[in-house]
């Protein structure tokens, strides 16, 4: 049952992150970092489409995340 339920809440989590790419590609955001405003590397958006942050802020955003733990 915890097992049902981690695979519940990463594929809940999975499709927030769809829908809200989703959402970018309408307004016009997509493929924009939202964090520093730049570009998001083709490369990085075909391997990853749902990717909101450029390689840049991904990383220093999983650097803090390993800090703060």
């Amino acid at each position: 049952q915890s097992i049902n339920g981690s695979l519940k809440a990463r594929a809940m989590a999975k499709l927030t992150k769809v829908l809200t790419a989703l959402g970018r590609l309408e307004s016009g955001d997509f493929g924009v970092c939202q964090e520093c405003a730049s570009v998001i590397a083709e490369a990085r958006l075909k391997a990853t489409p749902d990717s909101s942050l450029c390689i840049s802020c991904a990383e220093e955003e999983e650097l803090n995340k390993k800090i703060y733990r």
